[in-house]
């Protein structure tokens, strides 16, 4: 499922953007992005579906997200994840730390990414099972906050490689 255009992202409903995010044309790729940029990674963001209390509810096994970060800035991709005794854990993807760590429903997870397009894949599955002994049941959300660019979300069962990616 492309969460984007699932959920019109490109047209504004179905998301919330706070502060400095706008669509822009990639000069690389050729493609319609979202440029999400700010000193204050918590007040920049993207977030899918546009409220708190909503959620996704999809069940694809692998969350792809096709990402470009900005060079020497700090960023954070949260993802909610529900297990199937309905507890959320936030999933933060971040290049702020630089080892993992579990505090309380919180996983840090470091993450260097180059200020190439990059197609970042999460085994959604095997995050729950490993840091939570749980079952996965469903996403409920993503955030994707300062300093990045972002084209778009894909879940899938499907575990692709660089030469079979849609």
């Amino acid at each position: 499922v492309n969460v984007f255009k699932h959920y019109k992202v490109d047209s504004g409903k179905g998301c919330k953007t706070h502060g400095s995010v706008e669509p822009v044309m990639d000069k690389i790729i050729g493609k319609k992005v979202f440029r999400i940029v700010g000193h204050v990674l918590a007040a920049n963001y993207l977030r899918v579906p546009s409220l708190s209390n909503q959620t996704l509810g999809l069940h694809g096994r692998y969350l792809y997200a096709q990402i470009r970060t900005i060079p020497d800035k700090y960023f954070v991709v949260h993802v909610y994840l529900v297990a199937k005794d309905d507890h959320v854990l936030d999933l933060s993807i971040t290049n702020l730390f630089t080892t993992i760590k579990l505090l309380g429903n919180v996983l840090q997870y470091p993450c260097e990414v180059s200020a190439k397009w990059t197609t970042v894949c999460i085994d959604l599955v095997e995050v729950m099972r490993i840091y939570r002994g749980v079952q996965f049941k469903a996403l409920k959300a993503v955030q994707v906050c300062s300093n990045m660019f972002v084209r778009t979300l894909v879940t899938s069962d499907t575990l692709f490689t660089p030469k079979t990616l849609p």
